[in-house]
Protein backbone atom coordinates (compact mmCIF):
# COMPACT_ATOMS: atom_id res chain seq x y z
CA UNK A 1 0.00 0.00 0.00
CA UNK A 2 1.50 3.14 -0.72
CA UNK A 3 0.06 7.33 0.05
CA UNK A 4 1.74 10.28 -0.41
CA UNK A 5 1.03 13.60 1.73
CA UNK A 6 -2.70 13.04 3.06
CA UNK A 7 -2.49 9.55 1.45
CA UNK A 8 -0.17 8.33 4.09
CA UNK A 9 -1.89 8.86 6.67
CA UNK A 10 -4.99 7.42 4.83
CA UNK A 11 -3.27 4.15 3.94
CA UNK A 12 -1.98 3.90 7.41
CA UNK A 13 -5.32 4.34 8.93
CA UNK A 14 -7.00 2.25 6.40
CA UNK A 15 -4.60 -0.49 7.20
CA UNK A 16 -5.24 -0.42 10.73
CA UNK A 17 -8.26 -0.83 10.43
CA UNK A 18 -7.76 -3.58 8.20
CA UNK A 19 -6.12 -5.33 10.58
CA UNK A 20 -8.43 -5.00 13.70
CA UNK A 21 -11.59 -6.31 12.02
CA UNK A 22 -9.33 -9.51 11.49
CA UNK A 23 -9.12 -8.67 7.44
CA UNK A 24 -5.40 -9.65 5.85
CA UNK A 25 -3.46 -6.16 5.87
CA UNK A 26 -0.82 -5.35 3.02
CA UNK A 27 2.51 -6.85 2.79
CA UNK A 28 3.98 -2.99 3.25
CA UNK A 29 3.17 0.23 3.33
CA UNK A 30 4.97 2.75 2.12
CA UNK A 31 4.41 6.67 2.83
CA UNK A 32 5.73 9.55 1.56
CA UNK A 33 5.93 13.63 1.92
CA UNK A 34 7.89 16.73 1.53
CA UNK A 35 8.47 19.36 3.77
CA UNK A 36 5.81 22.56 2.77
CA UNK A 37 7.55 25.67 1.47
CA UNK A 38 7.79 27.37 4.13
CA UNK A 39 10.04 25.04 5.84
CA UNK A 40 11.92 23.72 2.86
CA UNK A 41 15.54 24.85 3.35
CA UNK A 42 16.82 23.32 -0.18
CA UNK A 43 20.49 24.05 1.18
CA UNK A 44 19.76 20.23 2.50
CA UNK A 45 19.15 18.98 -1.01
CA UNK A 46 22.44 20.68 -2.57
Amino acid sequence: MFGHSLGGLLAFELAHALRERGLPAPLALFASATAGPVRRDVSEYV
